[in-house]
């Protein structure tokens, strides 16, 4: 049996993305993370500021854009760098990779099968509920595997 390599990226991210679980729940303090770490090592904003060669009202600047969320990434790692931290970015998926992807087959399987039931009722066709239910199952089994780029178009 051929591995689809799309399962196997999408099977092997969901595992690394587990680890981070925990993270979704973690709120950012309200005077933002530079300042909290900051003030729980001992250290003050010109104790910061020599480290980071900038003036204290830089700091106070940089803090207070954290807060806002206009501090760049490379900004955000130059400074834990230099509170002795490591700074962590990621974008976490609140459910799987994979439950979010059948999800949406499930939606677009039902409105591909809905269009179709309805062409068909206008031919005065129709399918048992049965069988529509298996093209239902079929179709969202496709589309899982293949993962086309429509699945994501608006529905």
């Amino acid at each position: 049996m051929q591995v689809n390599n799309k399962q196997l990226v999408i099977e092997q991210l969901d595992i690394s993305l587990k680890k981070f679980n925990s993270a979704k729940c973690l709120e950012q303090p309200k005077s933002g993370w530079i300042k909290a770490i900051r003030t729980a090592l001992g250290m003050t904003m010109t104790q910061l500021a020599k480290r980071l060669e900038v003036s204290t009202n830089r700091v106070s600047v940089i803090e207070q854009s954290e807060i806002s969320g206009t501090l760049t990434i490379n900004s955000m790692k130059k400074i834990a760098n230099q509170l002795d931290c490591t700074f962590v970015y990621g974008v976490v998926p609140r459910q799987s990779l994979k439950h979010i992807i059948k999800s949406r087959a499930m939606k677009v399987a039902k409105k591909i099968i809905n269009n179709s039931s309805h062409t068909m009722f206008l031919e005065k066709q129709v399918l048992p509920q049965a069988q529509e239910k298996k093209m239902f199952n079929t179709k969202v089994k496709e589309l899982t595997t293949k993962i086309p780029h429509y699945l994501w178009e608006e529905t």
